[in-house]
């Protein structure tokens, strides 16, 4: 399911974690500047990124940024969502009848303005939470824009666009670690197919 959406979250509060204000010993802080630095310099963000985490109706305030990024996110947007209305009128329209320089307008449409505005004031996913177990009852970013597709047209189009699975290795590295843990010492004798059943039904049993 859609992750991509995370990445900014995960970012923010490990960023806040590794603040020095939250220790006192000296030797810990010298030790969170060197994790912070370390830090900076693997984990950057994007807009990309951003934007993902904008189209979480959940987090689409952006209170983990300052107010000028908040703001640089925002009329990024309102520019992919000009965007998004500019490339549907020419399909729209006859080639011909195109402007020649329609890809330098700048302004935003109002209808566009109301779009960005109503789900920035509207945006409801309250009926994707189950209250009793306290978690999301579906995966509620993909549930939420398709059934809100209708209601905001431009940004479900950027959502399908920027709402992704992140290419990860993690699956297969955790596949290395089972095969690691069931071809021990005192099982060196397995052969190969063996290896692989047992493997395939420790990964069936995981999931159910």
């Amino acid at each position: 399911y859609v992750t991509s959406n995370k990445i900014l979250l995960w970012w923010a509060e490990i960023s806040e974690h590794l603040s020095e204000n939250n220790f006192a010993r000296p030797a810990v802080k010298k030790t969170v500047r060197i994790a912070r630095k370390f830090f900076d310099r693997k984990y950057t963000i994007n807009m990309s990124n951003k934007i993902a985490c904008f189209l979480d109706p959940r987090y689409r305030t952006l209170k983990m940024l300052t107010d000028s990024d908040r703001d640089t996110v925002f009329t990024e947007v309102k520019r992919l969502i000009q965007e998004e209305t500019d490339n549907d009128r020419q399909q729209r329209n006859n080639p011909v009848e195109n402007c020649r320089f329609a890809c330098f307008h700048g302004e935003l449409d109002e209808d566009n303005l109301e779009e960005f505005q109503s789900y920035m004031d509207t945006a409801d996913f309250s009926m994707y939470w189950d209250a009793k177990k306290e978690r999301e009852s579906k995966n509620l970013v993909e549930f939420f824009w398709r059934d809100n597709k209708e209601r905001y047209p431009c940004l479900y189009k950027l959502a399908r666009k920027r709402l992704h699975v992140p290419a990860s290795s993690s699956s297969s590295e955790r596949v290395f670690s089972d095969a690691g843990r069931t071809f021990e010492p005192r099982r060196t004798k397995l052969k190969p197919n063996k290896l692989d059943d047992l493997l395939f039904i420790r990964d069936q049993l995981s999931d159910t």
